[in-house]
């Protein structure tokens, strides 16, 4: 059965059939606390159950991923060329004039 451990989950998830989903859910939902399901239909992948305080944590972490790779990529071109940095006030200046309404959609 799939869990996390560690702050690691584990590949192989506990698998049932969408057929038992209709006719078990609430022991099937009952289940989501050992770890995410995995629904097949016709023996193939249909859909993976989680429950949202795992969802949260996983979107979370790859939420914190992305802004480190961002961070490197950033990193990276400044150590290509450091003359492309920019001063952190022109930037904080830059993004005070920008619309909220722009600024939401960057950040979507």
């Amino acid at each position: 059965m799939a869990t996390v451990q560690n702050g690691a989950l584990e590949r192989v998830p506990l698998t049932i059939p969408v057929s038992d989903l209709r006719n078990e859910q609430a022991k099937i939902l009952g289940q989501l606390h050992d770890g995410p399901i995995l629904l097949t239909q016709r023996g193939r992948a249909a859909a993976m159950l989680v429950e949202p305080a795992l969802w949260n944590l996983l979107i979370d972490r790859l939420s914190d991923l992305e802004d480190i790779l961002n961070g490197l990529d950033a990193y990276h071109e400044y150590q290509q060329d450091p003359a492309s940095a920019r001063p952190l006030d022109e930037l904080e200046n830059e993004l005070l004039e920008m619309p909220a309404a722009q600024e939401s959609a960057t950040y979507a």
